[in-house]
């Protein structure tokens, strides 16, 4: 049986520092950044947005959640629907009389 090469306790060795907890991030970056007048922060999938926000609003900045910003996806989808490639048919082929492109108007 071959040996696995997957690495099953992954670990990568960095310099610094650990901030624990959103109080202790919002002072650390508070001393940081504070010459900074915009903080740009980005969030992975996954991440307590709404604890974010929360522990952010105390710094007394402007927090602009770009996921407001966004339109709703059934809206983009309808805005989208008359410039897909044509389903094809029964016979194979897409349906041209259905079917309109970004030149048509």
């Amino acid at each position: 049986m071959r040996k696995s090469n997957y690495d099953k306790q992954p670990s990568t060795h960095i310099d610094g520092e650990m901030v624990i907890g959103w109080d202790n991030i919002v002072q650390k970056l508070s001393e940081v950044w504070r010459d900074n007048p915009v903080w740009a922060i980005d969030l992975y999938p996954g991440t307590y947005e709404e604890d974010f926000i929360a522990a952010f609003a105390k710094t007394g900045r402007k927090i602009i959640n770009t996921r407001d910003l966004m339109r709703p996806e059934e809206e983009i989808r309808q805005g989208q629907e008359d410039y897909q490639y044509p389903r094809p048919d029964a016979t194979g082929r897409g349906n041209p009389t259905t079917h309109r492109t970004l030149h048509d108007g």
